[in-house]
C-alpha cells in the first residue's frame, strides 16, 4: 500500500490497511450462511462483528497501547475515560445490513483526544469507499479505483433544495414529522450512520436527524469527524456538542448532522416540536 497519498497522521497511517484487511475477513463471513444473535438491547450480531472487533483490538493494543478503547462488542471501563486518547470502534456499523446482505454497513475508526472527536475512518467493504478525515488536515474519500477525493459539503441552504438521508431499518414517524416540518422534497432510506454522514461529507445528502436516546459512542465518532473536516456541523437535539465523557452511557439526545450551510435554529425548532408532540403522546 502507498501510503503517501493519505493526508492523515503517519502514527495513523496503519489504521488504513487495518480496516481494508478487516473488510476482506467479514466479507468472508458475509458471503456464506452465519448465525445471527440478537443482543439484550435487542440489536443483531453475527460472527462477522466478533471477528472484526478481535482483529481491530488485537491491532489498537499492540500498536496504540498507551490509549483507551472503547468498542459496541466491549463493556466500557472507568479506567479507558482517564486516558487523553481513547479510539471509539464500531466493528460493523449496520450490522442489519449485514445480516440482509444489501452492503449497507461499515467498518468505522474514531479517536477522541479530551473527549473531543479529532480522527475517524469509514471504511465499507462491499464498494469499498474508505472516508478518513483529522482535524484541521481536512476530510476525503478514497474510491475503490484508489483515486482519492477532498470533500466539502454542499453549499445548500434553501431546505426545499435539501435532501435528507433517514434510516433504513429505523425509520419513524419523527422523521416524516420533521420532512413536513422543513419542507423537505427529497429524502432517501440507507443504512449506518457512517455511510448517511459520508455522504453529507461527499454532497450527496444534507441532513441526517437521529433522535435516537441508544445510540451509542461508537456510532457517532467517526462520523462526527468526517462531517465536520469537510465543513458540516454535528450537534444534538439540543443544539449542543455530542459528549462522549460519560463512562457507560449512551448518546442519549441524538445525532444530527448537516452540510453546515442550512439554518441550525431551523432544524431545532422542527426537532423541539417533534419533542412537544412526543411529550403529548
Amino acid at each position: 500500500m502507498t501510503t503517501e497519498k493519505y493526508n492523515i497522521s503517519t502514527k495513523y497511517l496503519s489504521l488504513i490497511q487495518l480496516v481494508k484487511e478487516v473488510g476482506v475477513e467479514i466479507l468472508k463471513v458475509y458471503d456464506k450462511d452465519f448465525k445471527t444473535t440478537i443482543k439484550s438491547d435487542d440489536s443483531p450480531v453475527t460472527e462477522a462483528d466478533h471477528l472484526a472487533n478481535d482483529l481491530i483490538l488485537k491491532h489498537l493494543k499492540l500498536h496504540f497501547p498507551d490509549y483507551g478503547i472503547i468498542s459496541e462488542e466491549v463493556k466500557d471501563c472507568e479506567e479507558t475515560y482517564k486516558k487523553e486518547k481513547i479510539f471509539v470502534i464500531d466493528p460493523i456499523d449496520g450490522t442489519k445490513g449485514f445480516v440482509a446482505k444489501n452492503g449497507e454497513f461499515a467498518i468505522m475508526i474514531g479517536i477522541l483526544k479530551n473527549f473531543k472527536p479529532y480522527f475517524g475512518i469509514v471504511y465499507e467493504p462491499v464498494s469499498k469507499k474508505l472516508y478518513f478525515a483529522e482535524e484541521n488536515l481536512g476530510s476525503f474519500l478514497e474510491l475503490s479505483s484508489g483515486k482519492i477525493l477532498t470533500l466539502k459539503t454542499s453549499r445548500i441552504n434553501n431546505f426545499q433544495q435539501a435532501r435528507m438521508y433517514r434510516s433504513r431499518n429505523h425509520f419513524s414517524v419523527n422523521e416524516k414529522y420533521l420532512c413536513e416540518f422543513l419542507n423537505l422534497p427529497k429524502f432517501n432510506s440507507i443504512g449506518s450512520i457512517g455511510i448517511k454522514s459520508g455522504k453529507i461529507a461527499s454532497q450527496e445528502n444534507e441532513l441526517y436527524v437521529n433522535l435516537s436516546s441508544v445510540l451509542g459512542k461508537w456510532d457517532a465518532c467517526a462520523p462526527q469527524v468526517i462531517v465536520e473536516q469537510a465543513g458540516g456541523e454535528v450537534f444534538d437535539k439540543f443544539g449542543l456538542n455530542l459528549d462522549y465523557s460519560k463512562v457507560g452511557e449512551r448518546m442519549t439526545n441524538g445525532f444530527i448532522g448537516t452540510n453546515g450551510k442550512l439554518n441550525r435554529r431551523e432544524i431545532l425548532g422542527a426537532v423541539l416540536k417533534i419533542e412537544f408532540m412526543k411529550s403529548k403522546n
